[in-house]
């Protein structure tokens, strides 16, 4: 009867190992032909619209929605994909019990070869930072986007969904284990004709919408002036480098030989200066 249900578990187990593996081999598949389709995409610009919104609109509780839109540009150059991100972002923001606070923020971010320049102008004042580089958003995806996402997300294929004339390829991605608790999933909808990612959704770990962010207008492979992807700082603002630093050069223990014959008439000396101190 043991071997019996060891036998069941083993087959269980087994047929669960081998779905998966089809799963992440449909998964693999549809980022192939992603990928494929967006080579063919040398340049692109779009309209951008993101939303987000977040707790209870009843006035004793937190609520926070905000409304941006912008314009988002993306270029290949030697292995790289340039961005400029360039737009406003207005809402409202409010903490439990308190009045609503009027949220109005510029922004502009630009991802070069080497690093990502991220400005921001509000009433409280100008602040510009230089971090590492990223393929911002994934609009224009290469296998570093898809890689990111999935040491994250695990992705699950989805039925093909047609939207305004478009189909698209849609991918849900469930946090990996060891994720935050407060960690939610996406919805990835990328057009099957270009490969670009034209629409994202972010949800909650408890179910509710987040953020949703649309592309609109997307006209892809004309000129763009390079110029566009060099971030200038604006007068008087200066640039904060959150980069990582190298570490600091560790210090190298120094191994001394001893004599054992010096030790050990050490020790004796020492031994003899206690009988010593206790007579």
């Amino acid at each position: 009867m043991m071997n019996v249900k060891v036998w069941i578990v083993a087959v269980v187990v087994s047929s669960t190992m081998l779905c998966a593996a089809r799963a992440d081999e449909k998964v693999d598949a549809a980022i192939k032909e992603v990928l494929s389709a967006a080579s063919k995409i040398d340049s692109m610009k779009a309209d951008v619209q993101a939303i987000t919104e977040s707790g209870k609109k009843d006035e004793k509780s937190s609520y926070h929605r905000s409304e941006a839109i912008a314009s988002i540009e993306h270029v290949r150059k030697n292995d790289h994909i340039l961005t400029r991100y360039d737009g406003t972002s207005s809402g409202e923001n409010r903490k439990a019990g308190q009045h609503s606070v009027q949220i109005d923020n510029k922004m502009l971010m630009i991802v070069d070869e080497e690093y990502t320049y991220w400005f921001r102008e509000s009433k409280e004042g100008k602040v510009a930072m230089k971090t590492e580089p990223s393929n911002a958003g994934g609009h224009l995806p290469d296998e570093g986007y898809f890689k990111a996402i999935r040491k994250a997300h695990d992705l699950k294929l989805m039925p093909e969904e047609e939207e305004a004339g478009k189909r698209f390829t849609v991918f849900a991605g469930e946090p990996v284990k060891g994720s935050p608790s407060n960690a939610g999933s996406i919805g990835l909808y990328f057009d099957k004709e270009t490969g670009l990612l034209l629409k994202k959704t972010l949800t909650r770990s408890d179910g509710k919408p987040f953020r949703t962010t649309k592309l609109k207008n997307v006209r892809t492979n004309g000129n763009i002036d390079s110029e566009r992807f060099v971030f200038k700082a604006p007068e008087g603002v200066r640039v904060q480098d959150l980069t990582r630093q190298s570490p600091p050069p560790q210090r190298k223990a120094v191994l001394r030989k001893v004599d054992p014959k010096k030790l050990s008439d050490k020790k004796s000396e020492s031994q003899k200066e206690n009988k010593k101190k206790s007579d």
